[in-house]
Parts: C-alpha cells; sequence; structure tokens
C-alpha cells in the first residue's frame, strides 16, 4: 500500500482526577497529532525476566504536534492509529 494513502493519528488517553471533589476520575481521549508520517517502526524487544514486549515508533512531526505527544506519553498513554484513504 502506498504511504500517500494512509492517514496517522496520534491519539491521548488521560485520566483526570479533580483533587477538590469527591467523584470519579474522567477519561478523556483526544487528538494529539493527525497527518503524521511514520519513518520507522521498531521491532518488538523480549526481556526474559518481565516478558516486556515494546515497539517503537519514528514519528516525523512539528513543535507543537510533538509538544503535545510528549505531554500526552507523561501523563497519560499514546495510541497510534492508521486509516487508509
Amino acid at each position: 500500500m502506498p504511504l500517500d494513502s494512509v492517514i496517522t493519528y496520534v491519539l491521548v488517553t488521560i485520566d483526570i482526577n479533580d483533587s477538590n471533589a469527591n467523584t470519579q476520575a474522567v477519561t478523556l481521549t483526544t487528538l494529539a497529532a493527525q497527518d503524521v508520517l511514520v519513518l520507522s517502526i521498531g521491532e518488538t524487544l523480549k526481556e526474559e525476566k518481565n516478558k516486556v514486549e515494546t515497539k517503537s515508533y519514528t514519528l516525523a512531526l512539528s513543535v507543537p504536534q510533538a509538544m503535545a505527544v510528549t505531554l500526552g506519553g507523561e501523563k497519560g498513554s499514546l495510541r497510534l492509529l492508521c486509516e487508509t484513504r
């Protein structure tokens, strides 16, 4: 499939807690970046002791996109969503 036929989005999911209220946390998912170019996809890494599998992605991001993705990764979880045109 040609790369120009794939649209890639980065989604951020964050649990928001209100420390002043006795309410449950609210889970929010938002778009951190869209039309992202995926430069490379890393191999799956397996550690014998912990059995952790991870994949790495190298993305071409603008500065505002990189800031949103970095903050989302620090405060919540990131998902990469690819859609064909």
